[in-house]
């Protein structure tokens, strides 16, 4: 049993009714404390631990402490709102059930959202999924937000695509010196080049 799994199973009693989407009989209520039982971990999460129930995905943040880039720092409420702008634009994005930062019921940033029906890619096998998946990029990439750069991240936006970048490159380039990264160029060298465009 993970840490995550023991903590959701030791957690009061809270429920949350799953809506009805995608033609789905979900809207039942949910009692976190019995997810890890009814969940199976789909392993697909690298920065998140995944788990997933026929209606619904539970995605659990690294816990309080984990060393962060600087644009993963407050991510699951950049995923909440990305899933909010793509509904909003028509593509076919998970409806949210709920998100917690208080780190009352778990003592990490969680969300829930219901789970679209269909089959993982890396479980796909040889099915010819490249024109579909371009057109699904093409239908996200008329997700708009009012300024350029991380949503949920104001020192990482800005109201030009040259200023954002700019402090995402800073960010990035200050996440290297904190972590003592092996950078393949001279910080110095990188930061006149920018300052040089």
């Amino acid at each position: 049993m993970t840490t995550q799994q023991a903590e959701l199973r030791t957690a009061r009693r809270a429920t949350l009714t799953v809506p009805k989407s995608n033609g789905s009989d979900a809207g039942a209520n949910l009692d976190l404390r019995e997810l890890p039982r009814a969940l199976q971990s789909t392993r697909d999460g690298e920065f998140t631990v995944c788990y997933a129930t026929e209606h619904v995905v539970l995605k659990v943040w690294p816990e309080p402490g984990t060393p962060l880039l600087a644009y993963e720092d407050g991510l699951v409420h950049a995923e909440a709102e990305l899933c909010r702008r793509a509904a909003e634009c028509g593509f076919p994005a998970p409806e949210l059930v709920h998100v917690d930062t208080s780190r009352e019921l778990v003592e990490r940033d969680w969300l829930v959202m219901t789970r679209l029906p269909g089959t993982q890619l890396n479980r796909a096998g040889d099915v010819d999924v490249e024109h579909a998946l371009g057109e699904a990029i093409a239908q996200l990439h008329r997700v708009t937000g009012p300024t350029f750069g991380y949503v949920c991240r104001p020192s990482l936006q800005a109201p030009t695509w040259r200023e954002a970048f700019s402090r995402i490159f800073g960010a990035v380039r200050d996440d290297a010196v904190r972590y003592e990264a092996h950078l393949p160029f001279a910080v110095a060298d990188a930061r006149a080049a920018l300052a040089a465009v």
